[in-house]
């Protein structure tokens, strides 16, 4: 690890499994016989030292070959040679003591592409592999998360984007964001938990993924306070109530987490929270209550993140949609609900037609609102806004119409 003429290299497997299963043809299935637990010792050593270590993904250098080789050899200080791409089938003299075991796909191959590697192969996994696999997993995750991987170095689109042009839904992806914390509340064990964002997850059991079976709560955090947080988590707990949605924490408890999260980030203002509350974890994909075990789970995401000024200077274009805003006996549009299937639909209908948003409109034809803004506009010096029949009772509309009100303009 010291000496510095060595170069580090860590391959690791997606399908971390089957190589576990082939435990079975001699050694004992543990996790210290895995070695992952040694490799994230090893990494981390590595990091301590001031030393740069490469990790690969074994199914990336069998789909790219050519791409991963000349990474590492570049990380070794080697050029890159296309012999390495083939070679002759059978046993070589160097494979050592192990290859009749792990060798034998590489023996009767030629080169990457035609590899006839266990990676393309379903096999069933034993009970025993199952409960090793729940251990190796999170040893697992923290190598794959700092892996290099195929399709970024072949300019592949391998996640989300930086960022996002134009309209509403513009921003620039902060770089601080990549390492906040996210604040979960479990729902099973009530635990309340700060989780890099990198690693942060819930379920996918759980009721906000299988059925967006919830609601949330966007709040901005300005010069240190929580900007109507009160009227937020009272919309929040309606929502919670008319979705028959018992919640065990109180309201001061909500704040609590949410304090916690922006605390714990270092965050002032400039921040937009994500609260989200869903049902809860499900003991099978139904959409029955009764399916549900423990509390609802709570989560806190919370953002750098400014609105956009060259928005504001140059306007956004609008299109009406041909999907309409539901009457509240389909999907209640006062209910901020973790389902936005609509509203989705209608944003898509503004993008592919070259808008910025779409302007929705109510089961009779008038206008009720935007697929993700509140709209209000001004006509001979009368401000105008859509009734909230059909659109979520806006917490920023509403300030928006006091405001009006105070500086002396009607509204209707």
């Amino acid at each position: 690890v010291t000496n510095s003429r060595c170069v580090h290299v860590f391959l690791v497997r997606n399908r971390v499994e089957k190589s576990l299963v082939s435990f079975g043809e001699g050694a004992k299935s543990t996790l210290l016989e895995s070695s992952y637990p040694h490799l994230v010792q090893l990494y981390s050593r590595l990091r301590d030292l001031g030393r740069q270590a490469l990790v690969v993904v074994s199914e990336d250098i069998v789909s790219r070959p050519r791409v991963m080789l000349a990474r590492i050899c570049q990380h070794a200080g080697l050029a890159m040679d296309p012999q390495q791409l083939s070679w002759e089938p059978g046993p070589k003299e160097y494979d050592g003591v192990w290859a009749k075991h792990w060798y034998r796909n590489v023996w009767a191959s030629s080169g990457f592409e035609a590899s006839v590697g266990s990676h393309k192969k379903a096999m069933s996994i034993p009970d025993d592999q199952k409960a090793l696999l729940e251990e190796v997993i999170p040893f697992l995750s923290f190598m794959k998360r700092r892996a290099v991987r195929a399709a970024s170095l072949a300019g592949e689109s391998s996640g989300p984007k930086g960022s996002v042009k134009g309209g509403t839904h513009e921003f620039h992806q902060d770089p601080r964001n990549a390492r906040v914390l996210i604040g979960i509340r479990d729902g099973v064990s009530g635990d309340f938990s700060l989780v890099p964002r990198s690693c942060a997850s819930v379920s996918v059991l759980d009721s906000g993924f299988l059925l967006g079976d919830g609601a949330w709560e966007g709040i901005r955090l300005h010069n240190g306070r929580l900007l109507f947080f009160r009227e937020h988590v009272d919309r929040l707990y309606q929502a919670m109530k008319a979705l028959d949605i018992s919640m065990d924490v109180s309201k001061e408890e909500v704040r609590e987490m949410v304090e916690a999260t922006t605390t714990a980030n270092g965050m002032v203002g400039g921040v937009h929270i994500r609260l989200i509350v869903s049902r809860g974890l499900k003991l099978t994909p139904y959409q029955s209550p009764a399916a549900t075990v423990g509390w609802p789970t709570i989560v806190v995401i919370p953002e750098h993140k400014a609105a956009s000024p060259e928005v504001k200077e140059k306007g956004i274009k609008l299109i009406t949609s041909a999907f309409r805003r539901a009457r509240p006996d389909t999907q209640d549009p006062a209910i901020n609900c973790l389902s936005k299937n609509t509203c989705i639909s209608a944003c898509i209908h503004a993008v592919n037609s070259g808008y910025h948003e779409c302007l929705m409109l109510d089961p009779q034809g008038f206008v009720a609102t935007c697929n993700s803004t509140n709209f209000i506009m001004v006509k001979g010096g009368v401000v105008l806004s859509p009734t909230t029949d059909y659109q979520l009772h806006g917490i920023t509309r509403q300030n928006m119409l006091d405001l009006a009100r105070e500086a002396g303009y009607e509204v209707r």
